[in-house]
């Protein structure tokens, strides 16, 4: 047995106590796959936790018992661990103490079809920072279910399209309290992608 296979089955417990996790790979070229039963599923006093380069289908079900987490990142994400706008804003409706988001996606990969938005939005009182990678349809689905009045720091990277439709962004940008004092911003256009930042108050800009 490979020392990730050993590591793999030790972490398909769970662990009730544990407060902090990060877990993945630094190379874009490897794709970490955990099993369905990682932490058995189940970690409730997880405060922070980092996945990199994982493929986690069990995630859906290991965020609802989180509820306590102050900083999720999910960055790098595969296309073989894709999760929906839908399961994140289910998942996201339990965490009333997060403070800081982060989502990344590895490519372009988005349903074709999509639903409609919720009735209502769940309220995140805590959240301050959202960093955001990916196609912006996957960001406005996700904007469409949840509240961030408190929002102060926002940094986002679209994939390069030259028709961006995003209403749910605007509400975002015109709700949050801080970014009525916002006193700079930023929009850039690179090669493959647009860059969009901004930070309420008076305040240094963040590195991405």
């Amino acid at each position: 047995m490979s020392h990730w296979e050993s590591l793999a089955a030790a972490m398909q417990k769970p662990f009730p106590v544990l407060t902090s996790l990060r877990f993945g790979v630094h190379s874009y070229y490897t794709v970490t796959s955990l099993p369905d039963s990682f932490l058995g599923g189940y970690s409730p006093l997880l405060r922070r936790l980092w996945l990199e380069s994982c493929t986690l289908p069990g995630i859906p079900k290991l965020l609802l018992s989180t509820n306590h987490l102050v900083n999720l990142a999910l960055w790098d994400i595969p296309d073989s661990g894709y999760i929906s706008p839908q399961d994140l804003g289910t998942a996201l409706s339990v965490m009333s103490r997060l403070e800081i988001l982060r989502l990344e996606f590895r490519s372009r990969l988005y349903p074709a079809s999509r639903p409609p938005p919720p009735l209502t939005r769940s309220v995140l009182p805590a959240l301050t920072l959202l960093k955001f990678k990916g196609v912006h349809e996957c960001l406005e689905d996700l904007l469409a279910q949840i509240e961030v009045p408190f929002l102060n720091k926002l940094q986002i990277k679209f994939f390069m399209d030259p028709e961006f439709v995003l209403p749910q962004l605007h509400r975002l940008v015109g709700h949050a309290k801080s970014f009525k004092t916002c006193d700079r911003a930023t929009v850039r256009t690179v090669r493959n992608g647009i860059h969009f930042s901004i930070f309420g108050g008076k305040r240094r800009f963040l590195s991405w």
